[in-house]
């Protein structure tokens, strides 16, 4: 995929009015998840936004290391933070969205992902934390998980640039 140009800066303002892609990466790292319910007769209502999932870490490997380096803070302000209230408020006046009609949905497992330096080469150990909201009843959880790894090998040809297949994991 091919993306860009777009400054890092218009992404953490909300100038998602900028040309190229300003308004898509704008999308990447503050998009909420969405749950759709699709009638019998095709119809669809949304049942559930989850607007705090999206962009909780965004990260590049690190310049001369096989480190993590944590990019989060240079693409958004901190989540509930005022600015970060601004900024929707601003890429609000630029958006075609209707509000949508959303059913309190009682969710009553709530799941929260951790993140830790992952290292290439070494083993990822992602730590979840399951709050059973519903103190009436328990409740039995099945996990599954769906990780991808990318990798980018770019070489220089006489003027053309060409990109090695990553391996698939």
């Amino acid at each position: 995929m091919r993306c860009g140009p777009c400054p890092v800066l218009a992404i953490k303002q909300g100038d998602v009015y900028l040309p190229y892609d300003c308004g898509f990466m704008f999308s990447e790292v503050n998009g909420d998840r969405i749950w759709w319910k699709v009638e019998k007769d095709g119809n669809m209502s949304v049942e559930y936004i989850d607007r705090n999932c999206i962009g909780k870490s965004i990260s590049t490997k690190a310049v001369g290391s096989n480190e993590r380096e944590d990019l989060t803070s240079a693409y958004k302000h901190k989540e509930g933070s005022t600015e970060e209230e601004d900024v929707v408020e601003k890429v609000n006046h630029f958006g075609s969205r209707k509000e949508w009609n959303v059913k309190k949905v009682n969710r009553d497992i709530q799941v929260e992902i951790g993140h830790e330096s992952a290292i290439m080469g070494n083993e990822i150990k992602i730590p979840l934390q399951l709050t059973n909201t519903n103190s009436k009843s328990s409740r039995t959880v099945s996990l599954s998980a769906h990780i991808k790894c990318s990798a980018y090998t770019v070489e220089q040809t006489t003027n053309n640039l060409t990109s090695k297949p990553s391996p698939t994991f």
